[in-house]
């Protein structure tokens, strides 16, 4: 799920210079790199790497509390991410999570989470 820093649904939309939580299963040990991707004028895809913030929700493998962003009982994984407040238009962005095995998909379409910046 994505979400506002306040835990409300950001389906509606996402303003710059924000901060989402983005909350899903086995993201890995260390925090996955982000991006948003998108299709500029000539039709060409383009990516915009996206800062997770170190403020992470779980204890890491050695047991140090807020140090890991997935539990590593249960898989439950959760990252917070600054959307930058410049070079982004309003739009549709496809939200893509890297942990270097693989790339998220949103369990409900089998694609890539999509996110709107309003403003």
């Amino acid at each position: 799920s994505i979400e506002h820093l306040n835990g409300s649904d950001a389906s509606g939309g996402i303003n710059k210079a924000g901060i989402i939580i983005i909350k899903g299963k086995y993201f890995g040990i260390k925090a996955p790199a982000v991006s948003l991707e998108y299709i500029d004028a000539k039709g060409a895809v383009k990516s915009k790497r996206l800062k997770v913030q170190r403020v992470y929700h779980y204890a890491d493998a050695k047991g140090n509390a807020q140090k890991g962003c997935m539990n590593i009982e249960t898989g439950e994984s959760q990252i917070r991410i600054k959307i930058p407040d410049k070079n982004l238009n309003p739009g549709n962005y496809s939200l893509v999570l890297d942990n270097k095995t693989g790339i998220a998909l949103d369990a409900r379409t089998g694609t890539l989470p999509l996110i709107t910046i309003i403003k």
